[in-house]
């Protein structure tokens, strides 16, 4: 039935209604995205890794060479979107408005100002806690934003706690292999010490203000690290909502050609008999206004010089339906305003 509803939605609305997964994930998408989990998760990750940290003497920072590499892994599609754009009353986007939203670096003048910490062996056993930490920010969070008690039934919260329990085993590879790559960087003896951020850090400044992240106010091999699990975690849940949305999505064009058929038939029988519905109650509607007679071939025609008009109310009455059908699904999908309202338009 879900998916003839789909068949029937993609009839009446189009394009509208073929985003209609991508909208259904959009939720769990964002508030992964968010910035309150986010740095929620990176602070509280730090702090698990700082348990494990001693502070290297400030005289050796000054003499080392400290190379931070603000993101190694190539942009995706969303990292290319500006933020504070401007936008019309209509919600249209002003063009020239607007500014990167990733890429920036942190604002570091001088060496001196870089702390670094020495991280223990024993690092490595808290692997497994600081997934968990991640996880149970996303989930609180998430929580937050369904009806109370019905969290378990949420089609949201299911495609979260699906797509955790498809990456964990891989996100605790992963922060594992941070943590030793933390280890192995030698940060007390070494001359040269290179940092790597893996993602595009964010750019926190207002538009027109030279591009930055921020400053650093913590060691930045524990604030690398951190972030980096932080959002391989994240990305990893996100990746597999998106493969989750893309499979939903191609599930209209796995129906067989006979159920086509069959759900195209349904349709028309559909649209036939809500014709004659209305057609019906178009006829009892101008019976009310003029006197009428019913012809031999069973036709309505109207007396005293009044044209038939009960075609024309019909499709009135078919228009309106169909407005109200697509303004439903498109407040379903897109929420209230004015550009949610007539989405199919």
């Amino acid at each position: 039935m879900t998916t003839f509803m789909d068949f029937l939605g993609g009839f009446i609305m189009g394009e509208a209604y073929s985003d209609k997964s991508d909208e259904d994930m959009a939720d769990p998408k964002q508030i992964i995205r968010s910035d309150t989990i986010v740095s929620s998760s990176q602070n509280k990750v730090s702090k698990l890794i700082q348990k494990s940290t001693s502070q290297v003497n400030q005289d050796v920072t000054i003499d080392q060479k400290i190379t931070v590499d603000c993101g190694s892994k190539p942009f995706s599609d969303r990292h290319y979107e500006l933020k504070d754009v401007q936008r019309t009353w209509w919600g249209k986007k002003i063009e020239g408005t607007g500014c990167p939203a990733y890429g920036c670096c942190y604002d570091v003048s001088q060496s001196g100002q870089v702390k670094l910490e020495a991280v223990n062996a024993d690092i490595l056993k808290d692997t497994k806690e600081m997934y968990n930490t991640v996880i149970q920010e996303v989930k609180s969070e998430m929580e937050m934003r369904v009806d109370a008690g019905k969290s378990g039934d949420d089609p949201k919260m299911i495609a979260i706690d699906q797509a955790i329990a498809k990456s964990e085993l891989t996100n605790i590879r992963r922060t594992e292999k941070i943590l030793q790559k933390l280890l192995d960087t030698n940060v007390q003896n070494s001359q040269h010490v290179h940092l790597e951020y893996l993602g595009p850090l964010k750019c926190i400044n207002k538009c027109g203000d030279p591009p930055s992240a921020g400053t650093l106010d913590q060691a930045v091999n524990v604030d690398v690290a951190a972030e980096n699990i932080t959002k391989t975690i994240l990305y990893q849940i996100e990746k597999n909502i998106v493969e989750m949305s893309a499979s939903k999505k191609s599930k209209i064009s796995d129906v067989s050609l006979p159920k086509m058929y069959t759900y195209a038939f349904m349709t028309v029988a559909m649209i036939v008999a809500t014709y004659a519905l209305f057609f019906f109650i178009s006829t009892l509607l101008i019976k009310g206004i003029a006197p009428l007679k019913v012809g031999h071939q069973g036709v309505l025609m109207a007396t005293m010089g009044i044209v038939d008009i009960t075609h024309f109310f019909t499709l009135l009455f078919m228009l309106i339906v169909y407005l109200l059908l697509g303004i439903i699904m498109c407040l379903y999908k897109h929420g209230f305003g004015f550009r949610g309202m007539f989405c199919f338009i």
